[in-house]
Formats: structure tokens, sequence, C-alpha cells
């Protein structure tokens, strides 16, 4: 059982990774981790042609504490800690708004 709640074709996922310098989407998967999120496993190509391995999680409910967690995560990878670090789009933002 697959814990996708909001689907995303190929297009659409290509589409929003783009604005986070993401060219090329070379693999787009559904994952079964997440109780209230949806999960895609991504491989994607930056226009250098560097592959990049990322979750793509979408989060359904509970987005007010995201704030916090993502300037946490983002303080602690660059202290060199071993965690999931957002990636950000052009403009420095990690969260966005996916309609």
């Amino acid at each position: 059982r697959m814990a996708v709640y909001t689907h995303l074709n190929e297009h659409e996922a290509a589409a929003f990774l783009r604005g986070f310098g993401l060219v090329r989407l070379l693999h787009l998967r559904g994952t079964d981790a997440g109780s209230e999120n949806t999960n895609y496993s991504v491989d994607a190509e930056d226009a250098q042609g560097q592959t990049h391995a990322l979750v793509l999680t979408l989060f359904e409910r509970g987005v007010e504490g995201l704030p916090y967690f993502v300037a946490l995560t983002t303080y602690l990878a660059a202290q060199g800690l071993p965690v999931p670090s957002p990636w950000c789009d052009r403009q420095q933002q990690a969260m966005q708004v996916l309609i």
C-alpha cells in the first residue's frame, strides 16, 4: 500500500522541480513512507548535468510547524550534522505551495 494522498504525474512534478533548478526529471516514484504526508522518491538533473536523489514531501496537514523544522534542519545541516537538508528554490525558499 502506498501512502500517496496527492498524486503527481511526471509532467506536474517536472514543472514543479524546475523552480528548484532541476531541469530534467529522471525518476518519480511514490513511496509507502508517511502516514499523513505524500512522499515521492525523485531523481532529477540540474543544469550542470549533476544528478540529485531527493525525497519530495507534500505535507497534507500540520504545516503550521514547518517553518521551525525547516530552519532547524537547515541550521543543523550547515553545521555538518547528517540530517536531511531542505532543497531551496532560486529565491532561497524551501517551502512551496503546490496547487
